[in-house]
């Protein structure tokens, strides 16, 4: 009987020190294999709106801090569908972006915001392109005051060399999937 008892007690810790040690090695199923981090001004990977009246319509393209993500599934399920859908979030270490920039609100001004575009799922061992930008205003010319000016050049710059001072958040739907420290990333 006292065998017996001894070989339950080692069975047990085997048992819980496997356990442990496998769900200390568990690695997410999405891995970021590229992200790129500028600040852009192009109309055809932002939308530009356009503001006036019909006899005077002015086309604005925003200048935006755009984040190209490319991740991979490395499960054996598709993660994400049509109802929950692969979302990302960034969270910035520094207060980076202005909360007005963030909010999309910046006293009823329009060019500002965050946009998300990517895809709703990744079927298992698939690359999928996700892209992350927030509006940080526009160049106008003509005075408008309705329209976010873009910051200036100084601060353009600042954003964009630590825009990458940040934490991707990933998520299925609602519930949320990994955390990805992009400072891992910087070149």
């Amino acid at each position: 009987m006292l065998i017996e008892i001894k070989y339950t007690g080692i069975t047990l810790i085997i048992s819980l020190i496997m356990l442990t040690f496998t769900s200390c090695t568990h690695s997410p199923p999405l891995r970021l294999r590229d992200v790129h981090a500028s600040i852009l001004t192009d109309g055809t990977v932002t939308a530009p709106f356009v503001l006036g009246n019909e006899d005077d319509l002015i086309l604005f393209v925003p200048t935006v801090l755009h984040y190209r993500f490319v991740l991979e599934n490395t499960s054996r399920k598709k993660i994400g569908s049509t109802h929950n859908p692969i979302q990302l979030s960034i969270e910035h270490n520094t207060s980076l972006i202005p909360d007005t920039v963030m909010s999309g609100n910046e006293e009823g001004k329009s060019g500002v915001g965050q946009t998300y575009v990517g895809l709703t799922q990744l079927a298992a061992n698939e690359v999928g392109e996700f892209i992350v930008y927030y509006k940080l205003g526009v160049k106008d010319t003509k005075g408008i005051n309705t329209v976010a000016q873009i910051p200036e050049r100084d601060i353009l710059d600042e954003m964009e060399s630590r825009a990458l001072d940040a934490v991707l958040i990933i998520f299925v739907g609602e519930e949320e999937l990994t955390r990805i420290n992009l400072n891992e990333y910087k070149n």
